[in-house]
């Protein structure tokens, strides 16, 4: 009897596929490194746009940018045009339905067509602005364009950026002392009103709030209780046509009309808000602004202040709200939280309310910064069909991996199986289980348990093995499993670790996996090579059911695609073997270090590998490696190891690398 997981939590997972056709992922380009799908970090950005009811688009810290033609039911990914570095800011551009802005370290970037398509605008004015610092906000007011930019890690002085013609060009419309910083900034998009940005320093000095009415080239001083040493400081500044508003750190709301000549409390005061964490002003509603506080509270108004609605906030760590977005033609209400990795793993999330606050649905989480390896799979006879798991999270792509919809899965995804014969029909693993859905992950079922799992792998329309401490196998398309290599090692408190298995693609009855000893209580790796652990490759000739000791020693292992020849790397050895693993003949001194092996199909005796540095590649049968130009990966993916190689199934020139938290694509020149 398999035990419910989840009674319709979510809607079918077909309903949230984006619509796309069919294709490999060559689109990705030739000869250079491009992330798939998302990649760790929090939703650093949400704009929805006046000529696009119910589109929003968000920006994620690792880069790239997510688009919802559907208030955020559908999510599909937009890739990577932005380069290798983190989306900071994204901003609507009101001269085209589905224009946008986005501003990254490397470069100021501008699509109309929703992120389909990126053009890099700035020139080198952008970067002298910057001076180094970070984007971290931006917002378009009156048409000009403005960025708020800090040096978050050392003692540099704080920058607010502008551009009057649509970021072709950039000017420091401000710039802070060394040691302050812009802590706020708040502007109407239609520019009345002014843009505010409050600038802070040290704890002994006064915080002081500026106010610009020309686009940034002059400014004035606002007095107010932030103004003395020992005053309030600006967590928050939002500006409509009719008031500016101010949340202090004394937990007051504060409100002029008069362009900051005179303020009023408006909220707070009294004990019933707490720190803002976000504020909007109603881009189309000229009187309404909404606030979240730390308390888990969400405020409204419609009457510029004068009586306000109290509602209550989702069930994420409500002092990680950082974003707040509303779409008034849509009557949607969008809130980011940010991902906190002490906090028992939380994901950053995005949610959606229709209600104005009533109620809220999570619309997406995205993976935490320190995550397993990420995992990609095909639907067996489809390359189109892709499932990829990051962070605990799965995606899907109906085109070959150019675009990604999240799949909501009530629990922590290791790995997603899709089923070749039925579209609704997934298999997912947790740390601890096996989860089926039949249904599109609509509802989930265990299906088996084991102390640990990691890795789905699927040898034909019926059977898979799930492995991470042992080898289940299920003949049944996942319906029943059962144990054929034992988690627990003679003395039952030594563990098998399974790094890999292969299926010979001329002999499918041949399986092959390695393992790795561990002692109970070890920290087992969701990767990667067990430096000194002792090892053994299992072989088995009956398609997974029973397993006989193949070698020892062994750090990695391949199956040659052509054949069953295998080869093998130990210490420093590049192996072959021909009958199975039986006898093993040296082929050639290999790099130090090597804790993965992958046969290359599109050339006799040709391999990947990789070490703690990357990737390498050799073509003379091992003779010589060449190792990969890292500095091609985009610089968000540069830290941590390769920790696997994928080839696609149907086109050997696309290789993926899975490394922490991200997978990465490399398409090969083909011949002509």
């Amino acid at each position: 009897m398999t035990s419910n997981v989840s009674r319709t939590v979510f809607p079918l997972a077909a309903a949230i596929l984006a619509a796309a056709s069919g294709g490999s992922a060559a689109w990705a380009g030739t000869g250079i490194w491009t992330p798939v799908g998302p990649g760790v970090g929090d939703v650093t950005a949400i704009v929805t746009h006046a000529g696009s009811p119910g589109v929003v688009w968000i920006g994620l810290a690792a880069g790239g940018v997510y688009e919802s033609m559907d208030q955020g039911a559908a999510w599909s990914w937009m890739g990577r045009p932005l380069g290798g570095s983190g989306v900071s800011a994204l901003a609507a551009d009101p001269g085209a339905a589905a224009g946008l802005w986005a501003a990254t370290q490397d470069g100021f970037f501008h699509t109309t067509n929703g992120g389909a398509s990126w053009s890099q605008v700035s020139d080198a004015s952008y970067a002298a602005a910057l001076g180094g610092n970070s984007p971290n906000v931006m917002t378009a007011s009156g048409g000009v364009l403005f960025i708020e930019a800090n040096d978050l890690e050392g003692e540099g002085g704080g920058r607010l950026l502008a551009s009057s013609d649509g970021g072709a060009s950039w000017l420091v419309a401000y710039d802070a002392a060394q040691g302050h910083w812009l802590r706020a900034m708040g502007a109407a998009a239609s520019g009345a009103g002014g843009v505010y940005i409050a600038v802070v320093g040290s704890e002994f000095e006064a915080v002081k709030l500026l106010e610009s009415v020309d686009g940034g080239r002059s400014w004035t001083t606002s007095a107010g209780p932030w103004d003395q040493s020992n005053g309030s400081g600006i967590s928050q500044i939002a500006v409509s046509p009719s008031a500016v508003y101010v949340a202090t750190d004394e937990d007051t709301l504060l409100r002029s009309t008069d362009g900051g000549a005179t303020w009023e409390t408006v909220l707070g005061g009294g004990g019933e808000l707490s720190y803002v964490v976000a504020l909007t002003a109603d881009p189309r509603a000229p009187h309404t602004l909404w606030v979240a506080d730390e308390g888990n509270d969400l405020w409204i108004t419609r009457d510029d202040g004068a009586t306000w609605r109290r509602r209550q906030l989702p069930d994420p760590p409500p002092y990680t709200a950082s974003l707040l977005a509303v779409d008034p033609e849509a009557h949607a209400l969008y809130i980011a939280y940010a991902s906190l990795p002490g906090y028992g793993g939380t994901p950053g999330s995005l949610w959606r309310s229709r209600d104005g606050g009533a109620s809220w649905q999570a619309m997406l989480l995205t993976p935490l910064d320190f995550t397993p390896p990420a995992r990609v799979s095909w639907r067996a006879g489809d390359q189109g069909q892709m499932a990829m798991s990051v962070g605990g999270q799965a995606y899907l792509s109906a085109n070959g991996g150019r675009t990604w919809s999240w799949l909501p899965v009530p629990f922590d995804v290791r790995d997603l199986d899709l089923d070749p014969s039925d579209p609704n029909r997934l298999i997912a693993a947790s740390d601890y289980a096996v989860a089926l859905s039949k249904d599109g992950g609509r509802t989930w079922s265990y299906a088996a348990y084991t102390e640990y799992l990691e890795t789905l792998v699927r040898a034909d329309r019926r059977t898979l093995f799930a492995s991470g401490c042992g080898i289940q196998r299920s003949a049944d398309r996942g319906k029943t499993w059962r144990i054929v290599l034992p988690c627990r090692w003679r003395d039952a408190k030594t563990l098998r670790y399974v790094q890999k298995i292969e299926i010979d693609a001329v002999h499918p009855e041949s399986v092959y996996a390695l393992t790795f000893l561990v002692v109970e209580g070890f920290l087992i790796p969701t990767h990667g090579v067990l430096a000194g652990r002792p090892s053994i490759l299992w072989r088995s000739d009956d398609g997974g059911v029973t397993w006989k000791k193949a070698a020892e020693g062994l750090r990695a292992f391949a199956l040659d695609p052509a054949g069953s020849r295998l080869y093998a790397i130990r210490e420093s050895t590049l192996l072959r073997s021909d009958d199975g693993g039986a006898h093993w003949q040296t082929v050639a001194a290999a790099p130090p270090g090597l804790n993965e092996l992958l046969a290359d199909p599109t050339g006799p005796a040709a391999f990947f590998a990789t070490d703690g540095d990357g990737m390498l590649r050799s073509r003379d049968g091992g003779s010589t490696w060449q190792r990969f130009n890292r500095s091609a990966v985009p610089k968000s993916y540069q830290y941590g190891s390769i920790f696997s190689l994928v080839l696609s199934p149907e086109d050997p020139h696309d290789l993926y690398a899975i490394c922490d938290g991200a997978i990465l694509h490399f398409a090969f020149p083909q011949a002509p």
